[in-house]
């Protein structure tokens, strides 16, 4: 299994879908880039890049900046970079990793005190 396999099946386990797992392991490995070039470089559709973003964002993780289309009239064009550095990011998903343990400890919990026996 790739390195990249891993990474996005480890991220599914505090909650990031597949799209999302790509999408920031492709800015990851960028430094800042468009849509256009996160679906050709992440293997993306349009539609799966627009909804990776919203998440991306609410979860504080990317940011976007938008610059005036050069190339005539039209919308702008969006440059989606990461918000923090890369070790700021492992360690907010690392927070995100403990949040999710310590959820599955209290219901651990839970469960053994419905099932012992006074």
């Amino acid at each position: 299994m790739s390195n990249e396999q891993r990474t996005i099946d480890t991220l599914k386990q505090v909650g990031f879908s597949k799209n999302e797992s790509k999408f920031l392991l492709y800015l990851f490995n960028n430094n800042g880039a468009r849509s256009r070039e996160i679906e050709l470089g992440a293997d993306l559709r349009q539609p799966e890049v627009s909804v990776a973003t919203t998440s991306l964002v609410d979860k504080k993780l990317i940011k976007i900046t938008s610059t005036k289309n050069t190339i005539g009239k039209g919308r702008p064009l969006n440059r989606y970079f990461l918000t923090k550095s890369h070790d700021g990011i492992v360690k907010d998903i690392n927070d995100m990793f403990l949040v999710r343990l310590n959820t599955l400890k209290k219901a651990m919990a839970d469960f053994n005190s419905i099932f012992t026996t006074p």
